[in-house]
């Protein structure tokens, strides 16, 4: 047998009893790790081109000892519980002195406020926010259309607002190099939003943390995409129609709806484990809440992605 094959079957066996034992509770995974720790893959490369992959010699065993480590470390490390106000999901270098230490815990202490005002006409809104390596969390209205108080060190976002009608677009992004990077215990944006408006949620984010109570807000529809992400969204009463549509990597996905709440699952993913208590099973292989009426206020769910673990619940 080839140590290609191997070490493949080792990668696809480790995937696979994670998901497993992740899927039972017997662990909590956290899929952000593959981000912090990915210059493993490089060691592992590495290796398999300084030694022969002949069976005969020692170097495919070589090959086979390394990367059962660098799983095991992956195991690890991913089991760990994660930090509050930690993305989860970064990589930097040390600094090399006192000096450096303390002209960090001066900018982590520092932070930047970004908001918009609503005027008397804006009857809808769109928010697109773009940028990894961040815990992105929202709890609290205001009076404003749009707050946002960020803790980042060295890193640049940007808000712009552009107007049409009665429609106001926000665009609330990470610039630059940063969009990749972190460290841990910072990068954490508090938003907040305007009850007034109907909003439309357009969410790329690719390493990184959604953590969202939209249940005061009136939400139209929301698009989430992500790399090694995890999204959590509590939702209020929808619309005559509210989408959401999820395309992700690596992630966990938590959306709770309102008991009543008629709701409508499309579910097209790969490697991934689906729950959705309380849900009905149709034979086209979608999933509705009972008593089901689309001529109702409803939630349509489509969910799609690779290594990925869903979960519908109701509140």
């Amino acid at each position: 047998m080839k140590t290609e094959r191997v070490i493949w079957g080792l990668i696809f066996l480790f995937i696979g009893g994670v998901l497993l034992l992740d899927n039972f509770g017997t662990i909590d995974f956290h899929w952000g790790v593959l981000w912090r720790f990915w210059p493993l893959v490089l060691i592992i490369l590495g290796v398999n081109m300084l030694f022969p992959s002949d069976d005969s010699n020692k170097g495919g065993m070589i090959s086979v000892v390394i990367t059962i480590a660098a799983l095991v470390f992956i195991g690890v490390q991913g089991t760990k519980p994660d930090r509050d106000n930690d993305s989860g999901f970064y990589w930097d270098h040390k600094r090399s002195d006192d000096n450096d230490e303390e002209n960090a815990e001066e900018e982590d202490a520092q932070g930047n406020t970004f908001s918009e005002s609503i005027s008397a006409t804006t009857k809808y809104a769109v928010l697109n926010i773009e940028g990894g390596a961040t815990k992105y969390e929202l709890k609290d209205t205001t009076g404003e259309l749009f707050v946002a108080e960020v803790k980042r060190r060295g890193t640049n976002f940007s808000l712009l607002k552009t107007s049409s009608d009665s429609t106001d677009n926000l665009s609330f992004s990470m610039s630059g190099k940063h969009k990749l990077e972190g460290r841990s215990g910072a990068g954490k944006a508090e938003l907040k939003l305007n009850t007034k408006p109907i909003w439309d949620l357009n969410l790329e984010i690719g390493a990184g943390k959604i953590d969202f109570d939209l249940s005061p807000f009136k939400i139209k529809s929301i698009k989430l995409q992500g790399g090694a992400a995890a999204f959590d969204m509590k939702l209020g009463a929808p619309q005559q129609i509210t989408t959401i549509d999820t395309d992700t990597g690596v992630s966990k996905l938590t959306i709770s709806i309102p008991e009543g709440a008629s709701c409508e699952i499309h579910s097209d993913t790969g490697l991934s484990s689906n729950e959705f208590d309380g849900f009905e099973k149709r034979e086209d292989g979608t999933y509705v809440t009972p008593a089901y009426d689309p001529a109702k206020p409803h939630f349509v769910i489509n969910i799609s992605g690779g290594l990925s673990k869903a979960r519908v619940e109701r509140y």
